[in-house]
Parts: structure tokens; sequence; C-alpha cells
């Protein structure tokens, strides 16, 4: 597979940040006070590298990954379904993109006093095309032409809208540094845990 565009928010950015958020009074300040809390995270499908993220985090601090670390770990499409629970005190913390929760505390101030975060991550690369590397090289310039001019149409900017994209950028391959890092230091940190 050959890497060739990004999704790019906010401004043209194609990495995007996780925090780790909990209400500011609830009395909690450390990872090691939330065994046995609720966590939502709310990033619809790209919750994975959120989560080895947190596990990454948990380990560095001789805690157990988050599947058992937490009563429960929900995933939900919606940021806001991972903000307001918290927000209301009914679920102890959550983890949305630093982007969602900006936008949401623009929306409603009250949500940014009321919440903090607890941990922030690295940016890493949320999305990524690929092609397969013998494809076709005039059919794949063309899917590329069309692919960068989306967001100047109406339609485009409706389809892009859909998987909550600005615009499509090309890749570069310096956006997985973080995520190569992240896989590496998760790798070495679960084969120390299986060795104890």
């Amino acid at each position: 597979m050959e890497p060739v565009t990004v999704g790019l928010r906010n401004g043209g950015q194609a990495l995007e940040e996780y925090l780790l958020l909990v209400h500011r009074d609830a009395d909690l300040s450390e990872l090691t006070e939330l065994e046995d809390k609720n966590l939502l995270v709310g990033l619809g499908i790209n919750h994975k590298t959120a989560l080895m993220w947190l596990d990454v985090l948990l380990m560095q601090q001789g805690l157990p990954v988050a599947q058992n670390m937490f009563q429960t770990t929900k995933k939900v499409f919606k940021p806001a379904q991972a903000v307001f629970p918290v927000f209301f005190r009914q679920s102890d913390a959550c983890i949305v993109t630093r982007r969602a929760f900006e936008t949401m505390v623009e929306l409603n101030p009250q949500i940014g006093e009321q919440l903090k975060p607890l941990a922030s991550s690295p940016s890493f690369l949320p999305d990524l095309m690929c092609y397969r590397q013998k494809y076709d090289e005039a059919a794949k310039d063309l899917i590329l032409s069309s692919a960068l001019k989306l967001h100047t149409k109406i339609e485009g900017r409706q389809m892009l809208g859909l998987f909550r994209v600005d615009k499509i950028g090309r890749f570069k391959p310096s956006y997985l540094d973080n995520l190569i890092q992240l896989i590496a230091t998760y790798d070495e940190l679960s084969a120390a845990v299986e060795e104890e």
C-alpha cells in the first residue's frame, strides 16, 4: 500500500491531539485515581490510537491497561456523547480530540470551566488514504487531483463533512512519526509486562 492523502481539519491541520478529561469537582488529579471508574471514548471509529496512547500512559505508571483499569470503557461516536456525561457527573472521564473539546467550549464556555484535562497526547494522524502500489497511474492521478479539489464545491464540502474533514491534503511521511513511536513504546511496555 502507498499512502497518498490525509484529511485536513482546523485550518489545514492533519494531526490531532487527544485529551483525557475529568470533572473539576471530581477530585481526580492522577491516573491512579481513575481505577474502577467509567471511561467514555468519543472518537467514533478513530478510537484505537487514543486507547493505545492511554494504555502507554497507564503502563508507564505501573498501572493496568485501560481494559483492566476502568470499570467500563465505552466507545461512542460523537464527542458530545462523551463530554456531556462527564460534565453532568454521569461518567468519570472521557477521551476526545482537543479540537472537538475546544469547539464545544466555544459553544458552551461552562464546559471549559467544569472539565479539565488530566492528560494530553502528542499529535497523531487520525486517517489516511492509500492506493495499491501497482494501481493504474492515470487513475491514481485523476482521483488525487479530484480529491484535492473537493473542498471547492458545495457537494464536495458536504461529502467531506461526513468525515469531519475540511479538505484533503497530500500525505507527508513525518505525519506518522508520533504513531510509530507510540507503537514502539506500546510493544516495549507490553513485552515488559508479560515478562513480569
